[in-house]
Order: structure tokens, then C-alpha cells, then sequence
């Protein structure tokens, strides 16, 4: 059976896992999926308002508006590793606002 192959801590949080799917109590609410068109549009502004030069900014905006236009921007970075870094820290930055946003609007705090 698919329980045998569970770990000791995997087993562990069976009872957790069957009170959060059966939700006999309403008290869970599903977290939504961040949109792709939201992270295209923190793309768009890091490339506008955060990228280091004006050189980086034109690639990562060509890359935007091109083919496959978020694995390109990444590519694009990837030969950065300072923009890299900061482009993932701006990808943070705007999920956390996502998710605090989306709280607020369900009237719930960041515990």
C-alpha cells in the first residue's frame, strides 16, 4: 500500500493532511495560483525600473516581447549573476505583496 512506502514524518502528518481536505470545520481556504501575467508584468517593471543599465533593460525588455518571453528573460540574466540575484529578490518581494494583497482582501493577517 502507498502508507507503507511514507516516512516516519510523513506518516506523522496524515491526520493533518485528512482534516485540511475534508475541511469539516470550513476553516481552510485554498490559496489561489499567482497568474503568469502577474509575474510577466513584474518582469515588464524590473526591466523598466530595476535592471542595472539601459543596455540590460532594452535586452530584457526585446526578450519580454519575444518568444517564450519568460524563460528568455531569465536567459538573459543568467549571464548576471548581480542582476540575477536582484531579479530574485524582486520576484519576492512582488509574491509576498501577491499573497498579502490576497489576505487583506479575505480580511486575514500574516500570522
Amino acid at each position: 500500500e502507498d502508507i507503507d512506502r511514507l516516512t516516519d514524518w510523513e506518516r506523522e502528518l496524515i491526520p493533518d493532511a485528512e482534516a485540511i481536505y475534508l475541511d469539516e470545520e470550513d476553516i481552510y481556504l485554498p490559496i489561489p495560483v499567482i497568474e503568469s501575467n502577474y509575474f510577466y508584468e513584474a518582469m515588464m517593471d524590473f526591466a523598466i525600473e530595476e535592471a542595472g543599465n539601459e543596455r540590460l533593460s532594452t535586452k530584457l525588455i526585446n526578450a519580454l516581447n519575444g518568444k517564450h518571453p519568460m524563460k528568455s528573460f531569465k536567459e538573459v540574466l543568467h549571464g548576471n549573476s548581480d542582476e540575477l540575484d536582484k531579479w530574485y529578490d524582486y520576484e519576492d518581494r512582488k509574491a509576498r505583496e501577491y499573497v498579502l494583497k490576497w489576505l487583506e482582501e479575505k480580511d486575514l493577517q500574516l500570522a
